[in-house]
């Protein structure tokens, strides 16, 4: 549970998917988030690019040709449509799964010195009486949400804002999965994160709140590697930061634990891949597309950009 609690923790600190292809042959690819799809039929040409979900949509100024490649298609395809569907909330069986046990309180869980801390920092971006209905390991998601995003990246994170942009430009916008289908997904993950032991979840928020440097030298490093292209590179800051939690955490590796949270991220990363591969080939066979989705997507042997090319497509960087 401490593993899948760990894996959880870095997901919402900004590194989703780092671990989903660790044991996987990572095939070379050169250092860019705009990559041109070719060939194999095709009567024009496509592009994929990987977003970084919460950066600010002014960073694609700063982009070679992303605007230029923008302006050449008839659609752009995101992992949801954000701009024409509206979020689904959760059900009634997904809610009672984010909430702490009837029996239990936040008190109870920690030492007196611990909860006052606890309480300190977790107030500082949400009321008590919010949290406290909440299982730790989802307060641990809103706190990191809250403490490290601001509004306007909330508002203009460059998913949304890209097709806002194609919406203003009269393309067509198209989601890999609908609202439904994608909220399903994070709810499945939410829900992941809230089962087992609500002590290990608490054990975990604290250490969070204790060591807040790790969540920020995280979030810093992936957007300084994101805003330097350095697409291959993104892994890298969530694998120094397991490697600090280790410390604190040596128990937490264990066979069962690393098979689940194996599955877990291959849900979130491989499995969605294949589903999006089955009718990226039609959308772009039908109308020349720009397919934004996470970076992370694009990566590794169950990436997106290995897998257009065995399929037959010529993936070439735009830089």
């Amino acid at each position: 549970m401490k593993k899948i609690l760990f894996l959880c923790f870095l997901c919402v600190a900004g590194s989703l998917h780092a671990q989903a292809s660790s044991k996987s042959i990572t095939p070379e690819l050169e250092d860019a988030l705009l990559w041109e799809i070719s060939g194999n039929g095709l009567t024009s040409s496509s592009f994929l690019y990987g977003t970084f979900h919460t950066m600010n949509g002014s960073f694609l100024d700063s982009v070679p040709h992303f605007y230029t490649s923008l302006g050449k298609v008839k659609q752009v395809v995101a992992e949801v449509d954000m701009v024409n569907q509206k979020i689904i909330s959760p059900q009634q069986e997904d809610i009672m799964s984010f909430a702490m046990p009837k029996d239990t309180t936040y008190p109870m869980l920690f030492s007196n010195e611990d909860f006052k801390y606890v309480d300190s920092c977790l107030t500082k971006v949400m009321q008590q009486k919010m949290y406290s209905i909440l299982k730790p390991a989802y307060t641990s998601l809103m706190y990191t949400i809250l403490s490290t995003t601001t509004q306007e990246n909330i508002q203009t994170g460059l998913d949304k804002f890209i097709l806002t942009k194609a919406s203003e430009n009269n393309q067509k916008v198209v989601g890999l999965e609908t609202m439904e289908e994608h909220m399903k997904i994070v709810y499945g993950f939410y829900k992941s994160m809230c089962a087992g032991s609500v002590k290990d979840q608490a054990d975990m928020l604290l250490f969070q709140l204790r060591n807040p440097q790790l969540t920020k030298e995280v979030m810093k490093e992936m957007e300084s590697l994101y805003r330097r292209q350095m697409l291959t590179k993104l892994t890298e800051p969530s694998q120094k930061m397991e490697g600090k939690i280790k410390e604190f955490f040596p128990q937490y590796s264990d066979a069962k634990a690393e098979e689940a949270s194996e599955k877990m991220m291959a849900d979130l990363v491989d499995v969605r891949n294949d589903n999006w591969l089955k009718k990226i080939p039609q959308m772009i066979k039908d109308n020349s597309s720009l397919i934004a989705v996470g970076a992370l997507h694009l990566t590794g042997e169950k990436g997106l950009i290995n897998q257009l090319r065995k399929m037959g497509y010529t993936l070439k960087p735009v830089k």
